[in-house]
Order: structure tokens, then sequence, then C-alpha cells
């Protein structure tokens, strides 16, 4: 049995029997119980073809990838009406940032919000691209497609103070509705409600 619990644990035999030597025979038949259960939960982390971890869908950060699924009308949103949506602004440069990583990074960002809007300045100027949120990790802790000083743009200066906004998998779309710039520009991180993000006619109605 103590061989058994040796190769199966990865510990050393003296490292077993001081564990054991001063239980009792129901102690140690209990020990040996829970050891097995255990191991006998071990799952193999997934990982893909260059040893990076997946995500739980099978997804991982790819260069070159684009995992925007394709067009959505904002009506077609799900969620409460006072659902929160962030609205972040990026150059056409960081567009690639968020294909590859379904993601957006590297931003400093006190809630939690159930939406990430993205705003394209330059010529397209309007909100073009919406996502789920996931979770928001720091951003020395996200997995990502490539090695952080590869990337230009918005991602050209990288913080370890800030974070990384990563999406639910297969929810990044499109929008086939932009919201069009009027006369208010999301320069930095900005807040909305789910409502007013379906309904509005330009920035106006989300700033």
């Amino acid at each position: 049995m103590l061989l058994e619990i040796q190769e199966d644990s990865g510990l050393q035999h003296e490292q077993i029997l001081t564990l054991l030597l001063p239980l009792d025979t129901i102690t140690v038949g209990s020990i040996v119980g829970l050891v097995q259960d255990v191991i006998g939960f071990r799952e193999p982390q997934s990982e893909d073809g260059h040893g990076r971890e997946q995500d739980p869908a099978g997804w991982t950060p790819d260069a070159g990838a684009n995992t925007v699924v394709g067009e959505i009308s904002r009506h077609e949103l799900p969620g409460a009406a006072d659902a929160k949506v962030a609205i972040f602004p990026s150059r056409e440069d960081g567009i690639p940032f968020l294909e590859e990583n379904n993601a957006w990074g590297f931003v400093r960002i006190g809630q939690n919000p159930e939406y990430v809007g993205m705003y394209i300045t330059g010529d397209v100027g309007a909100v073009m691209y919406v996502a789920r949120v996931k979770e928001i990790v720091p951003a020395s802790e996200a997995a990502l497609s490539r090695p952080l000083e590869s990337y230009t743009g918005d991602q050209a200066t990288f913080d370890q103070n800030k974070r990384v906004v990563v999406f639910e998998p297969e929810s990044l779309y499109e929008l086939s509705d932009p919201i069009p710039l009027a006369t208010r520009v999301p320069y930095g991180l900005q807040y909305t409600d789910l409502e007013s993000f379906r309904t509005a006619e330009t920035t106006d109605d989300i700033l």
C-alpha cells in the first residue's frame, strides 16, 4: 500500500512514513482513501500544440487569429436594461489585439461591466465592436497571443498595474448598427447601461 501511495502521490518513502507512523490503523486507512480520492480527481490541463493552456471552450490566444464571430445588432444583445457596459476607445491598430486575444488591454478599470463596447477612433469614428465580459485579470497574468513588446499602438506601453478584460468565448461581434460619433468622444473609459447602448443613435446618447 505504501508503494502505491508513493507512486501515485510522488512523495518520498520517508515523507510517507513521517505522515503515517504516528497514526493508528483506522486513521491511516482514512488518509489513504483521501489521498486516492485527490489523485483520482486530478485532471491534466488542456494545452494546445504549443504548450499553452486552452480556454475550457477549446480556444487559446493565437497570433493572426480573428475571434470576431460575425455581426450582431445591438437590439439582439441579451441582458438586463441596467447591465453595465464599458466603452473603451481604440485606434485602428489596436484591432489585432482585440481579434487575437478575445480580450482588451491594458487598462485601469475599477468596476465589473457585463459588456464591453469598442469605439474605434480616426476615420471610423464609431462604436464598432461588442463583447461579453468573462473576467478581468492583472496584465502580468493574462494569456496573450504575442510577447508584450511586440504590440504597438494602444498596447505599446505595458504597465503591470493595468489589467486585461477577457471576453466570453464566441461573444466578440462587429456591430451591424455601429454607434456613430456625434459631439462626444470617449477619450478614456466610459460607462453606460445596456438599454442606452441598444437604443443609442450617436455617441452622445451613451457618454
